[in-house]
């Protein structure tokens, strides 16, 4: 008996860890929304609204990970595959890095980053191009995660004049929400683009 007790208990405390996480997601979700809606600049109107469906439609896909894995972290290649794979239509996509599960933080943080990449990328940099090509790669090190966004093949590039909304939004989730590190390398041949995620954001911080 006091064995089916102490069960019950820790499948009540579980029960109750993954209300907390679920309510905490849904306010996060909403804020990070109600900020895209608020934010977004566009041109046309259809600009805009492919703009923010693609932003939420991200943002629906790192929430469905979480769901399937019922809370307990996102596998960052799953993450980093399905943001890509509606750009990776002619096999110019190379994605490579070891196993590691992030909490739901630093998924959204990348899961955002990665298709803000993407979607500048198919729009000027070498996603625009059947000749041009992606190579993300990641490594864990004892610090954390680190993770290249490499562009090749494409059109000649330059450092943007202003910051736009979309480097805005990466810096803010990166920086601002998880105490990451960005850097950002215009080189003429495609964008370079550096992120150091802490230890801390793994999911039960697990390091292959």
């Amino acid at each position: 008996m006091l064995f089916d007790l102490t069960d019950r208990k820790r499948a009540e405390e579980r029960q109750l860890t993954l209300a907390h996480e679920v309510e905490h997601r849904a306010k996060n979700l909403l804020a990070v929304v109600a900020a895209l809606l608020r934010l977004t600049r566009a041109e046309t109107i259809k600009d805009y609204i492919d703009t923010i469906q693609g932003r939420i439609g991200a943002l629906a896909g790192i929430h469905n990970l979480l769901v399937e894995s019922r809370w307990s972290g996102i596998s960052l290649r799953r993450l980093i595959e399905r943001e890509l794979s509606p750009w990776d239509k002619h096999r110019n996509i190379e994605i490579s890095g070891p196993d590691i599960v992030l909490g739901s933080a630093a998924g959204q943080a990348l899961g955002l980053t990665v298709h803000e990449l993407a979607t500048n990328s198919a729009k000027y940099g070498a996603l625009s191009v059947d000749r041009g090509r992606v190579t993300v790669a990641w490594s864990a090190t004892d610090e954390g995660a680190v993770l290249e966004w490499a562009e090749s093949g494409g059109p000649v590039i330059q450092a943007p004049v202003r910051t736009g909304f979309g480097i805005k939004l990466i810096n803010g989730e990166v920086e601002g929400q998880l105490g990451g590190r960005i850097t950002y390398d215009w080189r003429p041949e495609g964008l370079l683009l550096r992120v150091v995620i802490k230890r801390k954001h793994f999911y039960g911080d697990r390091v292959p």
